[in-house]
């Protein structure tokens, strides 16, 4: 009761101690209560998000003092109080604010303690500062109200739509408990602390005011994670499975590392999950292949090995497939050709090796295919004539051989055809002269590869160099430029 007077008095100040806990607490040999080391307290305002220093003691410290960035009251330091009563009646103080976020447990209090006094460390204690006293006269009203002598109703399973929306709301406020959880444990695993931006991060305030979080406006559900570009370290948890109603997550551009957890294959709203430009390393799960909502997969730009599993061509809605520029190994998947949605797909810049799956002819809305920079070899496959919207293929520096495809030429949507530094041999095909849209071609690096038809370009000498220019191009527009660098045939296409 004295130590609440005096707490109350400081509050009546528009200050907060911060640091409620038995060694600030000495009793007078007149036997005062007397509450000491004031040296963290802070000015508060009511209803304002504030930016204080990180001052905490396990254990005693409430969840928004783990926050630089966070919405501060009495309610902050009378966690404190709950604590610091937790101890004397259990002899050890409860477990960190931050450790019951991720664990969920609930906590353990003596048995035969008076209900009163029980309720109010309880409440005192809630990690949500608006299940918390308000004030220090509410937590002393609550230790000394008597329990309620009115006989508890039976419990029984209730049909009316009452019950079931009071059922609906506990399941949905849990739900919210776990969403919150999550994004704690995020918070923590990537060094939350030195963030670029983190405004309400561990704080009271509703999800949906965190940086880069957006929450349903109905539920209070995390649908939305955005971190990108925001100095994320250390490894992704696995605890963010827990996020079901995550529609996008997009960490891009920081430097994550360790491995993708599996556990988010159980993000089954999921539409974009961007990974890119971290150090994330190891395999691909195969569990991303239950992600049947993914539009767009970026998981470019890190240092992924192992083979691209199977279980991606059950991606049936996905637009968008980035893999580039990893350690990738193995096969190119024919699975792969399931995705009949697919009209982005890039591979390059990783370790893989054997031939093009001719399976791939079936991806009939891929605009683009980027396979440069692999092991890849054998022959160009005839089928990639299929891939009509075509308009960036995109296969040099590999180790493919063989005669160029006729079939190219019908891809008379492509704008751009790469295929220098290979093992290409043989007559350049005349159907070449088809593809009307060509603005880019190269073919250097193929010492095997015959001359340009003269009857489909026209050559004339300029200095040191041959311009050819294509005979039946659409209006003209095309020049064809070939040049002998160390006997190596370079041609490339560019509008005039």
């Amino acid at each position: 009761q004295a130590l609440g007077q005096a707490l109350e008095a400081v509050h009546a100040q528009r200050l907060l101690h911060r640091d409620i806990k038995p060694a600030n607490i000495m009793l007078t040999p007149e036997g005062r209560i007397v509450l000491i080391d004031f040296g963290s307290a802070r000015a508060f305002q009511r209803n304002l998000t504030q930016r204080h220093t990180r001052i905490m003691t396990p254990g005693y410290a409430a969840p928004e003092q783990y926050s630089e960035e966070a919405r501060f009251g009495p309610y902050t330091d009378i966690f404190g109080l709950g604590a610091t009563l937790y101890h004397a009646l259990t002899g050890a103080p409860p477990p960190a604010a931050i450790d019951r976020l991720q664990s969920g447990n609930a906590l353990s209090l003596p048995s035969g303690m008076p209900a009163p006094l029980a309720t109010a460390v309880r409440q005192a204690l809630e990690l949500r500062v608006d299940a918390r006293p308000s004030s220090v006269t509410a937590f002393l009203d609550l230790m000394q109200k008597p329990p309620s002598t009115r006989a508890a109703a039976p419990a029984v399973a209730s049909a009316s739509p009452a019950g079931t929306q009071s059922s609906r709301k506990a399941a949905s406020a849990s739900w919210l408990d776990n969403d919150r959880a999550a994004l704690v444990v995020l918070y923590q695993a990537t060094d939350g602390a030195h963030w670029r931006t983190r405004k309400d991060w561990l704080s009271d305030a509703p999800l949906g005011t965190w940086f880069g979080v957006t929450a349903d406006k109905k539920t209070g559900r995390v649908i939305k994670l955005d971190l990108s570009r925001n100095q994320l370290s250390g490894s992704l948890p696995a605890e963010m499975g827990q996020l079901t109603r995550l529609r996008q997550m997009s960490l891009s551009g920081n430097r994550l590392s360790g491995t993708i957890p599996p556990a988010l294959g159980q993000l089954t709203r999921l539409k974009t999950l961007s990974l890119s430009g971290n150090q994330l390393s190891g395999s691909i799960p195969t569990e991303l292949g239950r992600l049947t909502r993914l539009k767009w997969l970026f998981l470019d730009g890190n240092q992924l090995s192992g083979s691209i599993p199977t279980a991606l061509g059950q991606l049936a809605r996905l637009k968008t497939l980035n893999l580039s520029d990893n350690r990738l190994s193995g096969s190119v998947p024919p699975a792969l050709s399931q995705l009949t949605r697919l009209k982005w797909l890039f591979l390059d810049g990783n370790q893989l090796s054997g031939t093009i799956p001719p399976e791939l002819g079936q991806l009939t809305r891929l605009k683009a295919l980027f396979l440069n920079g692999n092991q890849l070899s054998g022959p160009i496959p005839p089928a990639l004539g299929q891939l009509t919207c075509l308009e960036w293929l995109t296969l040099r520096g590999n180790q493919l051989s063989g005669a160029i495809p006729a079939e190219l030429g019908q891809l008379t949507n492509l704008q751009g055809l790469f295929l220098s530094d290979n093992r290409l041999s043989g007559a350049i095909p005349a159907e070449l002269g088809q593809l009307a849209n060509l603005q880019q071609m190269t073919l250097d690096g193929n010492s095997s590869l015959g001359k340009v038809p003269s009857t489909l370009f026209a050559r004339t000498r300029e200095g040191d160099r041959y311009v050819y220019r294509a005979k039946q191009h659409q209006g003209g527009c095309a020049t064809f430029l070939m040049t002998f660098l160390t006997g190596l045939l370079v041609l490339s296409l560019g509008g005039m």
